[in-house]
């Protein structure tokens, strides 16, 4: 089976798992503009289209903004002005 047309699963929690047809970025690093946009469009409340958006898994943004909140980072990204 190619890995496109295996089926999407998800977790207990409803979130999409991996899957090489829709997380295209999967493990790769994050840009700062990336950040940048991350951080904007979080507090939305779209997680799940943001993730989408950018090719990443729901469950992996969201580990990402608990750090960058820990580690006082999230409002340097949010007021950053990305072209």
């Amino acid at each position: 089976m190619d890995e496109v047309e295996r089926p999407i699963e998800y977790d207990r929690f409803g979130r999409m798992k991996y899957h090489p047809g829709y997380h295209h970025n999967y493990n790769k690093p994050y840009t700062t503009k990336e950040l940048a946009y991350i951080c904007k469009h979080y507090e939305r409340g779209q997680v799940k289209s943001l993730a989408l958006a950018l090719g990443r898994t729901e469950h992996s943004l969201r580990m990402l903004v608990n750090k960058l909140k820990r580690d006082g980072l999230f409002e340097q990204y949010k007021n950053m002005v990305i072209e």
